[in-house]
């Protein structure tokens, strides 16, 4: 349970860190499907 709070705390940080390049790189990757 510990590895799994870790985890999503890093990923909490990178999402704060890079918050619109990351919302930005989603738009791209879900604009491209057909």
């Amino acid at each position: 349970m510990d590895e799994v709070l870790v985890m999503l705390a890093q990923v909490r940080q990178e999402l704060y860190a890079r918050k619109f390049h990351a919302l930005f790189d989603f738009h791209v990757v879900y604009g491209q499907k057909p």
